[in-house]
């Protein structure tokens, strides 16, 4: 069904047609998708920087346990105070630095030393300008 309508001068416009849709609702109809659909992309982009940083800080917490394990199943005997540095695989300029030396609260103590493990990385979320660090402590002691 047509309606017609009369302008201001009583003359006749052209009929309008029932059911339709106008330009402004599909507008606001794209305008509001468009919103929900930028919300959508930001919650992805969080949920991926969030996998990303549990991969990366995963590889570094196993490159930690992996020298920890590899210097106590030396042996307390094989320890020697110093640095040594070296790369961790699966990381952007990932290195491991193991510091080994006396306890501070015992430096006298000839049977304990302190070992403090240091990955740093590059974020791969970050461009390269972000450097992260993981650090863990450990003792071992000569005592049977």
């Amino acid at each position: 069904m047509r309606s017609h309508v009369f302008n201001r001068c009583g003359g006749l416009r052209k009929p309008i047609a029932d059911g339709g849709v106008t330009l402004v609702e599909v507008l606001v109809a794209v305008t509001i998708l468009s919103i929900a659909l930028l919300g959508y992309l930001t919650v992805i982009e969080a949920s991926h920087n969030s996998m990303t940083d549990g991969s990366e800080f995963s590889l570094a917490s196993k490159a930690i346990s992996d020298s920890t394990a590899a210097e106590r199943g030396l042996g307390f005997s094989s320890l020697s105070n110093g640095t040594t540095t070296v790369s961790v695989k699966g990381l952007i300029n990932g290195t491991l630095t193991t510091v080994i030396g006396p306890m501070p609260s015992a430096p006298l103590d000839q049977n304990l030393k302190e070992l403090d493990m240091t990955v740093s990385w590059i974020s791969a979320k970050s461009a390269g300008a972000e450097t992260t660090t993981l650090t863990q402590s450990a003792l071992m002691s000569n005592h049977s």
